[in-house]
């Protein structure tokens, strides 16, 4: 009997093993993927630019919004309030008086969408991981190279106030109930995919930036929507 039960704990620690070799490969392969599709940023310069003397993006935002003229004037004025609450993040600045910096606007919106949909809190550290990890993207998005000086000075207000925008509405739908949770939270997915190319159920953030969020979930999930 009791050899019985040593030839069945055996069998017990070997198929952990494994299952903790099969978890880890999956691991491995999923952040293999998710490297892949950021592709190799973090030796890519930081993206700064000079701060424009006089924002631009409010009143281009506001003027196209379906609204009458001083409708239009008050969402301007908002979008200024919104870059100026950006800006006053520790966590946003460049280090230099007078610089914006792009990479790190689009960092912390990905983090604030993020955040509207997984719960994930980004501390100064991991948001300044995740801006060299997103160089890459930032550049592309942005059309960093092709773009003039007063192209990435809006570029960077505007995603510098979508980002306080998203993070205001997300805590107005938090007082409304599920449902005006649930919107807000299609919008986050909905954005974090026009800008990283890749399901956002699938990540989460750490440390070192992007990560998998759970890759047997994600492995799941991936074949799911090739055989749909």
């Amino acid at each position: 009997m009791s050899q019985t039960r040593s030839i069945h704990h055996r069998q017990g620690q070997e198929a952990q093993k494994i299952e903790d070799a099969t978890r880890l490969l999956r691991n491995l392969l999923m952040n293999a993927l998710l490297q892949a599709g950021l592709g190799n940023s973090s030796d890519q310069p930081a993206l700064r630019v000079a701060r424009a003397a006089t924002a631009t993006a409010p009143a281009q935002m506001a003027a196209e919004q379906d609204a009458d003229a001083a409708a239009r004037q008050q969402m301007a004025a908002s979008y200024e309030h919104c870059l100026a609450n950006y800006r006053a993040l520790e966590p946003t600045r460049s280090g230099e008086p007078d610089v914006d910096d792009v990479g790190l606007a689009v960092a912390f919106f990905v983090a604030i969408n993020l955040r509207v949909l997984h719960g994930i809190d980004a501390d100064a550290d991991m948001l300044h991981a995740l801006e060299r990890q997103l160089r890459g993207v930032a550049r592309a998005r942005s059309n960093w190279d092709a773009a003039t000086i007063e192209q990435r000075q809006a570029y960077f207000e505007r995603t510098a106030i979508a980002s306080v925008v998203v993070s205001a509405t997300a805590a107005g739908a938090a007082a409304q109930g599920p449902q005006a949770v649930a919107h807000v939270q299609g919008a986050a997915r909905q954005y974090l995919e026009q800008i990283l190319g890749m399901n956002p159920d699938y990540l989460t953030l750490g440390p070192s930036g992007l990560a998998v969020r759970d890759p047997d979930a994600a492995l799941t999930l991936a074949t799911a929507e090739q055989t749909a």
